[in-house]
């Protein structure tokens, strides 16, 4: 169903309704009762009036009293989609109603008389939308139906009811409407029950029904004359007002749209939901509900109430504002992004989206004027509480901001897409792909100031939401060497540093309750940047370079680039291997080293900038610094028992060949058990444990250059297995 309505919402344009294409329309009426059902919907509702002039419409009837129809049995009709008004129903003979407007109810000449077996019908009550009658006298052993007509001014609305009260034919024409006998469409419906023993008539295929019609004349008031009502004519009729009919669509099932709604919200007494084709729909209690016009077609994903406005967003940067829900304006704010978040808070809405090869960020103070903040990953949601915006994405991304204009980007425990976030008794919660959940109390830093000279104050400020008691450590990232500094740890979420070397530094701040165990986690904020400058100073460094494993006989070439703005960065370049370590380029203006004909070992190169005037002044402390570590037919080989007893000792040995420095960290895994590391890397080349349980156990040694990370990248190892019985 939903590709079906996508694939009317991409037509430009429709064509002059065939009896093929309303037959199928109207098959859905008859298999979808609800849409008759419902009168509390977008579609007009035909009034039927003494004066009305050229309403037309379907009369639908229901019987509320089901069963059989008998002599004595009372009977409600109820309108569907239709009422009378300014009309009083009456009870002709059984030749019918005569001219004028008005609302009959009788039994029709069928057959010349002979398969229609009421004779009398007694009008008991009556209102604008139901009559209620009593089937007076029926000939013994018969079956009846009952002709509804309502007429006004020459326009004509009817319905049979057969037996069990099943709407037999609806009819609706006007004699100076323009409508041919070619225009006119049937659906096929249930007949009556069978005779007893007799066959159920098969269905009657679209091209039989259209036969049905033919010969069927129309008299004077443009009417079909239904002289020949049995069980194999259809169950509804319609008449094509106009060649224009499907240019204009109205729902009829579900009530009142069946577009796929994306997002809901409630402000000022009123829910307005969004969806595709850029629906709208508002309620005053959630129950029942009105379409709205939009005035776009583009897809609407989430809405928001904030500021006494409505915010909807949607495909291809759709943004509506509307101050009650009725009437709504789009924005046009120049970019083409997929919204899929929108929320508002301390005065200033944002919206969040996925920009293509980018994510983006609007923020507006007024709902018309939007800032495009901008982000590198797509963002799929937003929300606010606590003084502070959250938006998630893409790769787990986690940002926070107290403006809605700076953010910064969270530390997250998961690389999954999170599609939605909220805020809640103290945490904000977002989910995202594969059941991923993440809880979290927010803690925020802010800073006083940005790229400011080297030597100038800045004070960061920690704000911790429902933590009781909280204590605060600071971390900052030294640019120069990559190395991290502790500020502080206290109870006073303020801390003041400076710097006298000039670049970018990195920030993290983390919480907790004093009084927390051992061991608990801290609650963590950032990462937040502060930027020192200085002239003629090198502020930041890139080099480019091979790390890791190398071919023996090759050659490495490691390319060095400083930021130095008003000076000139010089460059220089040392080599530690199994000799220590040495200048192999000193300070210069060339940025290339290159190390030749690599033979086994590891060695570490670190590449040092620094601006001219400080190499004269020897701040040598000031200079950056990039450090690479590559292995030349680097290994490792264990040495361990093939076989050990239950409760016996497993001894193990490592001997590394072409590192410097070795460092080693074991690994061992019993029958069917968890991994169990050694601990850190050490320059102990040795390793024991128990084995206490019988099976198979797994032993991995990884050795390393003492000056190189530890991770994987930068080890060698081997693995063994052994025998315990």
């Amino acid at each position: 169903m939903y590709a079906s309505i996508k694939a009317i919402k991409a037509a430009k344009s429709i064509s002059t309704p065939t009896i093929a294409t309303l037959l199928v329309l109207f098959l859905l009426i008859a298999a979808n009762p609800a849409w008759a059902g419902t009168e509390n919907n977008a579609l007009d509702m035909p009034v039927i009036t003494s004066g009305s002039g050229k309403t037309l419409g379907v009369l639908e009837i229901k019987e509320t009293t089901p069963g059989s129809i008998v002599e004595g049995q009372e009977v409600t009709l109820t309108l569907i989609n239709a009422r009378v008004s300014g009309v009083t129903w009456e009870q002709p003979d059984k030749e019918g109603p005569g001219d004028g407007p008005g609302a009959w109810i009788y039994a029709p000449l069928v057959n010349d008389n002979e398969n229609n077996a009421i004779e009398e019908i007694e009008i008991l009550d009556q209102t604008e939308e139901l009559v209620r009658i009593r089937i007076s006298k029926m000939q013994a052993g018969g079956r009846g139906s009952l002709l509804v007509r309502v007429t006004g001014d020459g326009n004509d609305l009817g319905a049979v009811v057969g037996q069990a009260g099943d709407v037999r034919i609806a009819i609706a024409s006007s004699p100076d409407s323009g409508f041919t006998e070619g225009e006119v469409t049937v659906a096929k419906v249930s007949g009556s029950e069978p005779e007893a023993g007799q066959e159920p008539q098969e269905p009657l295929e679209q091209e039989d029904l259209r036969e049905e019609m033919t010969g069927y004349p129309w008299d004077k008031a443009g009417r079909v004359i239904l002289d020949n009502f049995d069980e194999r004519m259809p169950a509804s009729l319609t008449v094509n007002q106009s060649t224009d009919l499907l240019d204009n669509w109205q729902w009829r099932n579900p009530l009142p749209q069946g577009n796929l709604l994306n997002g809901v919200t409630y402000g000022d007494g009123t829910f307005v939901a969004v969806g595709d084709c850029s629906t709208i729909l508002t309620s005053p209690d959630g129950e029942e509900w009105t379409i709205k016009n939009s005035g776009t077609t583009y897809d609407l994903q989430r809405v928001t109430y904030g500021n006494g406005t409505f915010v909807a967003v949607g495909y291809n940067g759709a943004i509506l504002t509307s101050p009650d829900g009725e009437a709504w304006n789009t924005v046009n704010y120049g970019a083409n992004a997929l919204l899929q978040g929108v929320t508002c808070g301390n005065g200033t809405f944002v919206a969040v989206g996925d920009g293509g090869n980018c994510g983006t960020i609007l923020s507006s103070t007024d709902s018309e004027a939007w800032n495009d903040v901008g982000y590198t990953s797509p963002l799929s949601g937003v929300t606010f509480g606590n003084g502070t915006f959250v938006a998630v994405g893409a790769n787990g991304a986690i940002l926070t901001s107290t403006d809605g204009v700076n953010w910064n980007q969270m530390n997250s425990v998961t690389n999954k897409p999170l599609l939605g976030v909220a805020y809640g008794n103290g945490a904000f919660v977002a989910v995202g792909d594969y059941g991923t959940i993440i809880q979290w109390r927010m803690l925020i830093v802010q800073k006083s100031g940005d790229n400011l000279p080297t030597g100038t104050d800045v004070t960061l400020t920690a704000i911790s939401t429902d933590i009781n008691n909280p204590v605060y450590e600071y971390w900052v990232k030294i640019p120069r060497d990559g190395s991290w500094v502790s500020l502080s740890c206290s109870d006073d979420p303020v801390c003041t540093f400076t710097q006298e070397v000039p670049g970018t530094y990195t920030i993290y701040a983390y919480c907790k309750e004093a009084d927390a165990p051992s061991g608990a986690p801290y609650i963590s904020a950032g990462p937040v940047t502060v930027t020192f400058t200085k002239d003629k100073a090198v502020c930041d460094l890139t080099v480019d370079g091979p790390n890791g494993n190398q071919t023996p006989g090759g050659s490495a070439t490691f390319t060095a680039s400083a930021t130095d703005h008003g000076g000139t960065p010089l460059y220089q370049f040392w080599v530690h291997d199994n000799s220590g370590w040495r200048v192999a380029q000193n300070y210069s203006t060339d940025n290339t080293f290159t190390m030749d004909n690599l033979k086994c070992g590891s060695y570490t190169i670190a590449a040092y900038a620094l601006d001219r005037n400080d190499v004269k002044a020897g701040k040598w402390d000031f200079a950056y610094v990039k450090a690479f570590v590559i292995n030349v037919d680097s290994s490792v080989s264990l040495e361990a028992p093939a076989s050990v007893s239950p409760g016996g000792t497993v001894n193990l040995t490592a001997r590394a060949n072409c590192l410097t420095g070795a460092e080693y960290q074991f690994w061992y895994q019993p029958p069917g058990g968890a991994w169990h590391a050694s601990g850190d890397y050490t320059s102990y080349n040795g390793y024991s444990f128990t084995a206490d349980t019988a099976g198979t156990y797994k032993v991995i040694v990884y050795a390393k250059d003492h000056y190189a990370p530890a991770t994987d990248q930068f080890a060698v190892w081997d693995i063994k297995t052994i025998n315990c019985q």
